[in-house]
């Protein structure tokens, strides 16, 4: 597997964002038109860095590091929903752990996700992240957090 930056593939992004219902995302159904105008006002660059997740040179999925520029950052995983369940998330999570503490000198990194994925949670637990704080009254979301 590999990771590799985004750069000027916007239309592999749409392709990616608009093709899959994110079940487990404020937005679950992304437009095209507003993908597009994210991308040109700089979301997936400013405070930001976008990485396909690659397989066997196909683009399985995303991260988007947010808060680069901070001691902690957050991120997002948006995999194509062929490759969910396949051990992409563990892989993408560990690679995120190399990336940020080793070239990027981080000194914790932050996840949030729902109750309800429990996917996403095995993925957390597995990677080594420990979950600290559940948020009841915002849908149900839990904090994980991973420490140098």
């Amino acid at each position: 597997m590999e990771y590799k930056l985004l750069v000027d593939e916007i239309e592999n992004l749409v392709e990616l964002l608009t093709q899959h219902k994110w079940i487990h995302h404020i937005d679950q159904i992304l437009k095209e038109e507003s993908i597009r105008k994210a991308y040109a006002e700089g979301y997936y660059h400013n405070d930001r860095e976008t990485h396909w997740i690659i397989d066997n040179e196909e683009k399985v999925g995303i991260i988007i590091i947010h808060d680069i520029n901070d001691t902690i950052p957050l991120f997002d995983i948006r995999l194509d929903a062929r490759y969910r369940g396949k051990g992409y998330g563990v892989k993408t999570l560990l690679w995120l752990q190399d990336y940020l503490f080793g070239e990027r000198d981080k000194i914790r990194i932050e996840g949030y996700t729902r109750v309800d994925n429990i996917r996403m949670r095995k993925c957390f637990t597995k990677a080594g992240f420990v979950k600290r704080r559940l948020f009841k009254k915002c849908l149900g979301k839990c904090r994980w957090y991973c420490d140098r």
